[in-house]
């Protein structure tokens, strides 16, 4: 039974592959030759020791329930990467990985010390510098990039690791960081770094100083305003041509993965610094191509009433259920608006269960996902509008809430190849066909 099911799944993997990059290439030829393309990754977790880390760990490239080992880890960043090179040939571009390189520390028995998270951190950025000296990554800060859980006051911190963050902005050993950067990043973790093709500035925003997770509403105050003076002051002073990305760790406004899986509202960032933050960057709103954030493992949109929305990226990390993933930009180079945001994933279980190295061949278009022209902001406030008045899109959303990752191959009916993905017995491969048959 094992080796027909091992058999099965082999075709299918291999079906898909012959599928996904000549079908992608087809699809979104057009696209990608008037495109910048950039890459986006989140979440990684590395787990420091595996085995003692995670007791459901089974093995080389971790397994659904744990955070990434090192050679998961390595697999994504470097088809990313691959990725990027295929898809450009040559052409200049950047990553922005939206935070969190070590794993969920919990262990009793383990703490969150400095030279930890310092060297976990270290760990992971090799790992894109090895890949490709001549692409920044631009990194924001996660809450598990922390010695301390949501504690405000790292100025002791800060300065460990400024050359780690510096050092991954840099294109073939010279820092594309902006001239404030020593002085922002040390009181605050936060920086902007100047993208030269396209010319972009991309806002790193630490969002410890925004989240609804900290309790000392007083002090974040104090930090949240500090961080946002400098928003407001560095968007005053940027170049007529500059365009601008904001990035960070948790997202803002309500999320439509929680509102639809949970049936909560949850918004991510005190409601002050949130409705301060809209009111700064509303003036410059045609110049803001997009904000991207981490956090919540999985790929879909937060809104702040109608003047902002927030992409938030899947993670390479399988801990919470989702398949490992990241994700490529296009950006159109004419005018400057984001056209698309594909999504890249694995299916962990299978190419586990095939004792071979995963490829990261399954994708799947937002724009196409939505029904929309593209990513603007525009767009975007249509499609909540649409997904607020049809009864179709908020099963749909629930539907791809609980798969992580949406999936239009036509080899074989997503729900099938989830559920045959996680369940090996009858029994329960026919009750998890079920929770999809009810919604």
């Amino acid at each position: 039974m094992r080796v027909m099911i091992q058999c099965i799944a082999m075709v299918v993997l291999l079906i898909d592959t012959l599928n996904s990059l000549p079908q992608f290439q087809r699809t979104f030829s057009e696209q990608i030759r008037r495109s910048s393309v950039f890459g986006l990754i989140s979440d990684v977790h590395l787990l420091a020791e595996p085995k003692a880390d995670c007791s459901k760990y089974s093995g080389t490239y971790s397994n659904v329930g744990c955070d990434s080992d090192v050679e998961l880890a390595e697999t994504a960043i470097d088809s990313l990467y691959n990725r990027l090179a295929t898809v450009k040939q040559g052409e200049a571009s950047f990553i922005l990985y939206l935070g969190d390189s070590s794993w969920h520390f919990r262990r009793t028995n383990v703490t969150k010390d400095t030279a930890t998270i310092y060297n976990l951190t270290r760990a992971v950025f090799e790992k894109f510098q090895n890949k490709s000296p001549g692409t920044p990554v631009i990194v924001a800060l996660g809450n598990n990039d922390f010695p301390i859980k949501y504690h405000l006051d790292m100025s002791e911190f800060y300065p460990i690791v400024i050359d780690l963050y510096r050092d991954m902005a840099s294109v073939d050993g010279v820092s594309q960081v902006a001239d404030d950067f020593k002085s922002t990043f040390s009181r605050g973790g936060y920086f902007s770094v100047k993208v030269q093709t396209p010319k972009v500035r991309v806002f790193s925003l630490n969002t410890l100083y925004f989240t609804t997770s900290v309790k000392n509403t007083t002090s974040q105050k104090v930090y949240g305003d500090e961080q946002l003076e400098w928003v407001e002051e560095t968007l005053a002073s940027l170049d007529d041509d500059e365009r601008v990305i904001f990035i960070g760790h948790h997202p803002p406004g309500i999320s439509l993965f929680y509102l639809f899986k949970y049936a909560m509202s949850v918004g991510q960032w005190s409601p002050p610094l949130l409705h301060r933050f809209i009111n700064i960057t509303t003036n410059y709103q045609s110049r803001i191509i997009s904000n991207f954030f981490g956090h919540c493992h999985a790929d879909f949109l937060n809104f702040a009433k109608d003047q902002m929305v927030a992409m938030t990226s899947p993670s390479v990390s399988p801990i919470y259920g989702g398949q490992p993933s990241y994700q490529l930009a296009l950006l159109d180079k004419s005018s400057m608006v984001l056209n698309d945001l594909i999504t890249f994933h694995t299916w962990l279980d299978y190419y586990k269960r095939l004792n071979v190295t995963p490829k990261f061949d399954s994708y799947s278009s937002l724009r196409l996902t939505l029904n929309t022209k593209d990513l603007s902001l525009e767009s975007m406030i249509n499609f909540k509008d649409r997904l607020l008045l049809e009864d179709t899109l908020p099963v749909h959303t629930l539907l791809k809430t609980r798969m992580y990752q949406a999936r239009f191959s036509p080899v074989i009916n997503p729900h099938v190849f989830y559920c045959f993905t996680v369940n090996l017995e009858r029994a329960a491969f026919m009750k998890c066909l079920e929770k999809f048959r009810s919604v």
